[in-house]
């Protein structure tokens, strides 16, 4: 039984690597990527005396290759000069001050009042009042003019809701200095639907108008503001989709912010096609080096477009900050890798369909679970198969998204436990390298699986994602630490099992249970985007990234694998305390895995980022066995006779 189950698990890798060169020459064709900054900040820079030319010489030689262009609001039109925004204390306290007695009686509502600076006729005004359409006025207050907004006003506020609401592209002036300097412009829209209105999508549908009469060889991508693409209203997509649709038509590529998720992403990149862009946004700082994460950005996380802020400190002036962001920028392309050119980024190309080869991924994954089950108790094997096949058979009849991902992080999390548990007594160093060997082929068999169950563009741009990534890191460590417990006691048999699990409990179980939750939860809260590290640590990884390309993980190559070596060498004759380093030999195994499911990485670098730590935790395992034999049969002896006896 077993054979055939190996053979089967053979041939459905073998009829899905071609789902697995398809994702490599995907993500390898894909190579320009393209830098670009904020017209925001460029405007502060110019109000803080850097001249225009200096900025967009300095851009242009630091090889950006592209400008936002932020809607114009009224908090942009107050802070150029234009208009003045107003309170009803600050109306009373103008006309006070200017020494008027009769003052007409201000709405009772709550709301802004609008006074243009210099005169009437700004080519704002249209754009005011048909964004703002049924909640703006016109008031005349002591023979002056003012629109008054209606709107909720919270005096802790700096700044409303109404202020920043998007009024369009009507400054010609900004858009013509950005192409006339040689940049591609690329538009920025926020989602103003209103759910008080009849037309909730007024706002938006005036915005979309504007955006779609830019011209094609200047502008081809949009940048969504805000919490939500433009046109998404919570359960209806309507709009939404009406407006993914009008930018495919006209050949727009939308573009996806990395680590902040904006609601409507997954159906408006489905709807034009998964024509996406990934970009990074880096806030600069003077904690770290930006130019080692804009190239992390790229480099391990196929991302190709980078937005680069400017960020003011207390003890810098405008000039400097502007130096150090050029010089920020052309650092990271000197560090960039040789098969990187800098130009106009572009979505990667749609992966093939292999809808037929992907039944061969789920046959393989029931597989895999029965043969993982197996190293646990023979009797669950058929149970598994069972069980993976039925979830498969309810993905595919279903199509419910949560089987296939549930699906996947069975697979996944069996994978670790499936390489620890099939250790074996070995006598030589020639025998630990074997099963060493043999463990690392499980859990990349395991990652094969799980990057063709989850194929396809979505898990490329990170629309959709693995779920479950704790659970894989601290399941294969509690199951390994329990069967190798039980196994330790002799449980040959699932009612064993049970009885020793259902032994009483004493006061030093649960403390050791304490310590390793207390032991689990640091574990677990290093791992992720929002673990800490400390700034030793920090450096060291950034060392190890300049000498190897890619770092490979500290808690596989410094902790897991090399205990998972020495727990193999002890096995044979001290198999209680064998267990325990095995058990951490897991940690290793589900980092390993883990790699793997960060589908948005480059899967080349992950077998690289996995190949290191596979060889560096192995050599340095073998160090800890040949310390050991130093110490058992040299050390301990001469201090034995020494001082024992």
């Amino acid at each position: 039984m077993k054979k055939v189950l190996f053979g089967l698990l053979i041939v459905s890798l073998l009829l899905t690597s071609p789902m697995i060169y398809e994702r490599i020459k995907t993500e390898s064709a894909n190579n320009t990527y393209e830098v670009m900054v904020p017209y925001t900040d460029l405007e502060i820079l110019k109000s803080e005396d850097v001249s225009t030319e200096e900025i967009y010489k300095g851009l242009k030689e630091a090889k950006v290759h592209s400008v936002t262009f932020e809607p114009e609001t009224l908090n942009s039109l107050n802070t150029q000069g234009v208009v003045a925004i107003l309170r009803k204390q600050d109306i009373r306290n103008y006309f006070a001050l200017s020494g008027s007695s009769n003052m007409v009686d201000l709405p009772k509502k709550d709301g802004i009042f609008i006074k243009y600076l210099n005169g009437e006729g700004h080519k704002s005004e249209p754009y005011l009042k048909q964004t703002f359409e049924d909640e703006i006025s016109e008031m005349n207050i002591n023979g002056q003019k003012f629109y008054f907004i209606e709107g909720i006003v919270d005096k802790d506020e700096a700044v409303t809701d109404m202020e920043e609401k998007s009024l369009g592209y009507f400054n010609q002036d900004k858009y013509n200095e950005i192409v006339s300097n040689g940049f591609q412009v690329v538009p920025r829209i926020e989602n103003n639907y209103s759910s008080t209105d009849k037309n909730g999508h007024a706002s938006n549908d005036m915005m979309m108008k504007q955006l779609l009469k830019f011209p094609k060889n200047e502008v081809d991508k949009v940048l969504f503001i805000g919490k939500e693409v433009v046109g998404y209203e919570g359960t209806k997509d309507g709009k939404m989709v009406e407006y993914a649709n009008q930018l495919k038509a006209n050949d727009y590529d939308v573009i996806a912010i990395e680590g902040y998720p904006q609601k409507g992403m997954q159906t408006f990149a489905k709807e034009m096609n998964d024509d996406v862009e990934r970009l990074y946004s880096e806030n600069r700082t003077g904690e770290n080096a930006a130019s080692e994460r804009l190239l992390r950005a790229v480099k391990e996380r196929n991302i190709r477009t980078l937005l680069v802020k400017v960020e003011r400190e207390d003890d810098t002036t405008a000039d400097d900050e502007f130096k150090n962001l050029i010089k920020e920028i052309n650092e990271f392309h000197a560090e960039a890798p040789g098969y990187f050119k800098t130009g106009e980024a572009q979505p990667f190309k749609d992966m093939k369909d292999y809808k037929l080869l992907q039944l061969f991924a789920f046959l393989g994954g029931s597989v895999f679970l029965a043969l993982a089950a197996a190293s646990i108790h023979k009797k669950l094997a058929l149970l598994a198969l069972i069980g993976g096949l039925a979830i498969s058979a309810g993905y595919l009849l279903l199509g419910v998204s949560m089987l296939l991902k549930g699906f996947s992080l069975l697979v996944a999390v069996a994978a670790p436990i499936w390489a620890v548990l099939r250790a074996k007594n070995v006598s030589n160093i020639k025998g630990i390298i074997k099963n060493y060997v043999l463990a690392a082929l499980i859990v990349f068999a395991g990652a094969w699986l799980v990057s063709t169950l989850l194929y396809g563009d979505a898990y490329l741009y990170k629309l959709e994602e693995f779920r479950g990534i704790k659970v894989l890191l601290a399941l294969p460590i509690l199951v390994t630490a329990v069967v190798l417990g039980l196994r330790i006691n002799k449980a040959a048999s699932l009612q064993k099992y049970g009885e020793i699990l259902s032994s009483p409990v004493r006061y030093w179980h649960v403390l050791l249970l304490g310590v390793v939750a207390i032991i689990g939860a640091y574990y677990l809260s290093r791992s992720g985007n929002a673990g800490t590290a400390s700034a030793l640590e920090l450096t060291f990884r950034s060392k190890l990234e300049e000498l190897m390309f890619v770092r490979p993980r500290t808690k596989e190559f410094l902790i897991g694998f090399p205990f998972f070596v020495f727990g193999l060498y002890l096995f044979r004759k001290y198999a209680g305390i064998a267990s325990a380093f095995l058990v951490v030999g897991a940690i290793g195994f589900a980092s390993m895995m883990n790699t793997f499911t960060h589908l948005h990485i480059p899967l080349l670098l992950s077998v690289l980022r996995s190949v290191y730590a596979l060889v560096i935790g192995l050599v340095i395992g073998l160090i800890m066995i040949a310390v050991y034999k130093a110490i058992k049969d040299k050390l301990y002896p001469y201090v034995r006779e020494r001082w024992i006896q």
